[in-house]
């Protein structure tokens, strides 16, 4: 019976030690990232429901419960889900936090930065499909103005001083908009994961975070990292070679949320209808959006399933399609970046393929 007993007590001591950390995620991009990271350790558990607006939530029971249990939590920010910096403090006080906006070497940008939403109307670049009307030109060659540069690393730096500190906050007038997702200019833009190359940051991030919990499986979650990595960048480089194959289409979008894909994937973005999802745009806006399509050939509006399609079809753009910076999925999965990229290469690639 001694012996029985002895054995028991190692079995059930050897189960507690195999349970996995308890992950919780605030979103999609947090959750696939952690998700593979994970991948046949454990499954992180995310609060923000499927298909809802990462910028308001109200918590559930079900969330706290979570929050309260975990050991690491997993998310973009405060300037992403501002709803969620109060419950992580307060409910998760024993916990790790990563919050993958302040992870060192990351290519940040700020609102009213790169990704061609800022045209004044009166210095467009002509040679890609931009109707000419005596404009003075500005840009690049792809109309983007950007003044980044990779380092020694691939980092692009941008030589900011206000986004981030320490944590990821923004700071200055990064959050005063009333609704916690400020896009005034110089506002720390949190779409990171549309860059592929801050998506392999993450992984690495999220699995020195793992396997400091758990350094039994610190093996599993840096190859699960490494093996993700090559995914996304493998699926970045078919997502962009389609869309370069698909010509060259200026896109307008339903929210400002773009910059970051613009530039990983040499893209234009003339224009976004509203600025967060939170304002609907006015007659004003929708109109000069309609000038400005005018102004170019070629003109695929990306909409979002929240997009009212009246304001696309006043903007007589040459098509449409759906995609969303944070994916049209069903599910939210270790594959969700390569399956975000390839949403959106898809729906570029045959936006226009009848015009």
């Amino acid at each position: 019976m001694r012996v029985l007993a002895t054995l028991s007590a190692a079995f059930f001591a050897g189960s507690l030690a195999a349970e996995p950390v308890q992950v919780v995620t605030g979103t999609a991009p947090a959750q696939g990232l952690t998700a593979r990271v994970m991948q046949g350790v454990g499954a992180p558990t995310m609060i923000l429901p499927i298909g809802a607006d990462p910028h308001f939530h109200s918590m559930r029971p079900s969330d706290a419960r979570a929050l309260g249990g975990a050991q690491l939590v997993v998310w973009i920010g405060e300037a992403h889900t501002p709803w969620l910096e109060d419950p992580i403090k307060e409910l998760a006080r024993d916990a790790k936090v990563l919050e993958l906006m302040g992870v060192e070497g990351l290519h940040v940008m700020t609102f009213g930065e790169g990704g061609g939403h800022d045209h004044g109307h009166d210095g467009h670049a002509d040679g890609h499909g931009h109707k000419e009307h005596g404009h003075d030109g500005h840009a690049d060659g792809h109309g983007h103005g950007h003044d980044g540069h990779a380092d020694a690393h691939g980092h692009k730096e941008h030589g900011h001083d206000g986004h981030a500190d320490g944590h990821g906050h923004a700071h200055g007038d990064g959050h005063g908009d009333g609704h916690g997702h400020a896009h005034a200019d110089g506002a720390l833009d949190t779409h990171a994961w549309l860059d592929p190359e801050n998506t392999v940051l993450w992984l690495g991030a999220i699995a020195d975070a793992l396997a400091e919990l758990d350094p039994a499986n610190a093996e599993a979650y840096r190859a699960n990292a490494a093996a993700g990595g090559e995914e996304i960048m493998a699926a970045a480089a078919d997502a962009k070679a389609r869309i370069s194959a698909a010509g060259d289409i200026h896109l307008v979008t339903a929210h400002d949320a773009w910059r970051y894909f613009a530039e990983a994937f040499e893209v234009e973005v003339i224009g976004a209808i509203g600025d967060s999802h939170a304002r609907a745009p006015g007659a004003a806006r929708i109109t000069e959006l309609r000038d400005l399509v005018a102004e170019y050939d070629r003109v695929c509006v990306l909409t979002e399933r929240t997009t009212n399609p009246g304001l696309v079809e006043a903007m007589q753009a040459d098509g449409q399609a759906l995609a969303e910076p944070n994916g049209v999925l069903t599910e939210v999965g270790a594959d969700y970046i390569p399956v975000l990229l390839g949403q959106v290469a898809t729906a570029i690639e045959g936006c226009l393929a009848e015009s």
